[in-house]
C-alpha cells in the first residue's frame, strides 16, 4: 500500500505537469539511476586471514518533481534502494524481504514571505558548507534527510538559516501517552547557520543543539532528554591561485549516555593551483577520550556529516563504526595530501594520501602497554569520466596500510588472535544516469 501511494502521487504530478499550466509558473520532472559494484577486502575494519571479501551490486533509483511559483514551491523526491538479488524475482513485499528500501527521500513545501525571507517545511536535506557536520550523505545510496522546519533570510552577501525538528515514534491514532523514542536519531534538534561573503573571504557560523533520550545501563530509553551543543566556525580565504580554509568546532553538554561532553575539532587546509593540478595539504585534529576515562566524553562527534568524504574512503573512522577501546572513541589526527588531475576534458583522477594517528593512548590489551600513535596510511584513487550529457562512469581503489594500533581499535579479542590479512583493499565501479524528463513553464 505504501508503494502504491508513492507511485500514484508521482503519476499524478506527472499528469498534472503535462496538463494546463495557467495556475503555475514552472513544473519539472527528473530522474536518476545510480548502480555501484563493490569489492570489500578490509572495508571499515581489517579483514581477517580466514575471511573472504564481500562483493555485491547496489543501486538507487530516484524520481523527483518540482513545482515553483512566485509565492511557493513543492518538491517531492521518491527513491528505491536495493541490493541486486536481495529479493526473489517473483515476490510481493510482506515485510520479511531484506536488502531493499522504497521511501520518500524528500517531500517539502516552501513559502516565500518576501524576496528575502522564506519558510521550508517537510522532509529535506540539510547540507551545509563542506558537509563536515551537516551533510546529505550522497555517497550512501539511501542518502540522509531530516523532517524539519526551516526559515531562511538571504541577501546578496548574507545567508541566515534557522531550523528545528521534533521526532516521535508512535503512530496515530494510538499515540495517546508519552512513549520512549528508541530510534538512533535526535528526538529534537535546533540550529542556526549564518554565512557571510566578503571580497576574498567568507565565513560560516553554526550553532546546533541535539536532544536525545537517555539510555540506562540496561539499554532502555528513559524518556529523559540529554542535550549536546555544537558550535562551529568555518572561514575561507582565496586569492588568485591560492586558497586556505579552516574548521573550528567545540561540543559541550551531555551525551546520550549522560556523560559530560567537552570535545573539539580543528582543521586547516591550503590549496595551490598549479599548471599541472591543484594540490591540497591538510591537517585535522578530532579530540578523543582516553581508554580509562569513565566520567567524561571528550570525543568529537560529526553527528550528521558526510563522513565518507573526509576520513579516508575506506571508512575506518566515524562512518557507522567505532574506532575505540573500552567504549571510548579514540578521536583522530589526519595529515593528508590531495590532488585532482583533469585530462582530455572529460576525465578526472583524484588522488588522496592520508596518514592517521591517535590523539590518545592506544593500549595493547595483552600487556596493558601503550602502542605507537600511528594508525596507518591510506591511499585513495578515484577516476571519473563523463560519457555524455547526464551519464558518467566512476571507478575507485583504496588501500589501507594498517598498524597494530589500528587493529587494537577496530578488532575484538578473538579477531586479534585470529590475525588480520596482509592485504587490505577496496575496489568499486559505478555509473550515474541523471536526466530532466520534463520541464514546462507558464507563458
Amino acid at each position: 500500500m505504501k508503494n502504491l501511494v508513492i507511485y500514484s502521487s508521482v503519476a499524478f504530478l506527472s499528469i498534472a505537469g503535462f496538463g494546463e499550466l495557467y495556475a503555475q509558473d514552472n513544473f519539472t520532472l527528473g530522474a536518476q539511476y545510480k548502480p555501484r559494484f563493490e569489492l570489500r577486502n578490509g572495508f571499515k575494519r581489517p579483514i581477517l586471514e580466514d575471511q573472504d571479501p564481500a562483493y555485491f551490486v547496489e543501486q538507487r533509483a530516484r524520481l523527483w518533481a518540482d513545482y515553483k511559483s512566485e509565492k511557493f514551491a513543492i518538491h517531492i523526491n521518491v527513491q528505491d534502494v536495493r541490493m541486486w538479488g536481495a529479493t526473489d524475482q517473483i515476490y510481493k513485499s510482506d515485510g520479511t524481504q531484506n536488502g531493499s528500501l522504497t521511501n520518500v527521500y524528500e517531500a517539502y513545501g516552501i513559502y516565500n514571505f518576501s524576496k528575502k525571507f522564506s519558510g521550508k517545511i517537510g522532509r529535506q536535506e540539510l547540507d551545509y558548507d563542506n558537509a563536515r557536520f551537516l551533510g546529505n550523505l550522497d555517497w550512501a545510496m539511501q542518502g540522509r534527510s531530516h523532517d524539519a522546519l526551516l526559515f531562511r533570510y538571504k541577501t546578496k552577501d548574507l545567508d541566515v538559516h534557522i531550523g528545528g525538528a521534533l521526532n516521535q515514534l508512535q503512530k496515530e491514532p494510538t499515540y495517546l501517552t508519552a512513549a520512549a523514542y528508541d530510534v538512533n536519531n535526535y528526538k529534537n534538534m535546533q540550529f542556526l547557520w549564518l554565512h557571510k561573503d566578503w571580497d576574498k573571504f567568507n565565513a560560516s557560523f553554526l550553532f546546533h543543539n541535539d536532544g536525545r533520550e537517555l539510555v540506562n545501563d540496561d539499554g532502555q530509553f528513559t524518556g529523559v532528554e540529554y542535550h549536546r551543543q555544537t558550535v562551529g566556525l568555518i572561514p575561507k580565504y582565496s586569492v588568485k591561485k591560492f586558497a586556505m580554509d579552516g574548521e573550528f568546532y567545540y561540543q559541550m553538554g551531555s551525551s546520550p549516555t549522560g556523560r559530560d561532553v567537552s570535545a573539539y575539532f580543528l582543521a586547516l587546509h591550503a590549496t595551490l593551483k598549479t599548471k599541472f593540478a591543484p594540490i591540497t595539504l591538510g591537517a585535522e585534529y578530532a579530540s578523543g577520550t582516553e581508554y580509562d576515562e569513565a566520567e567524561n566524553d571528550n570525543s568529537w562527534a560529526p553527528l550528521y556529516g558526510t563522513n565518507h568524504k573526509f576520513y579516508g574512503y575506506m571508512d575506518y573512522f566515524y562512518v557507522g563504526n567505532a574506532h575505540s577501546q573500552f567504549g571510548n572513541n579514540a578521536g583522530l589526527i589526519d595529515f593528508h595530501l590531495k590532488s585532482k588531475l583533469t585530462f582530455k576534458e572529460k576525465n578526472n583522477l583524484m588522488v588522496a594520501i592520508h596518514h592517521f594517528m591517535s590523539p590518545v593512548d592506544v593500549i595493547d590489551r595483552t600487556n596493558n602497554e601503550a602502542l605507537d600513535a600511528s594508525l596507518g596510511t591510506e591511499v585513495d584513487l578515484t577516476y571519473s569520466r563523463k560519457l555524455t550529457k547526464g551519464v558518467s562512469a566512476f571507478a575507485g581503489y583504496s588501500h589501507m596500510f594498517a598498524t597494530e594500533s589500528l587493529e587494537e581499535l577496530k578488532l575484538n579479542d578473538a579477531e586479534l588472535i585470529a590475525g588480520s590479512s596482509d592485504f587490505q583493499g577496496w575496489f568499486w565501479l559505478g555509473m550515474n544516469f541523471s536526466a530532466e524528463l520534463f520541464n514546462k513553464s507558464k507563458k
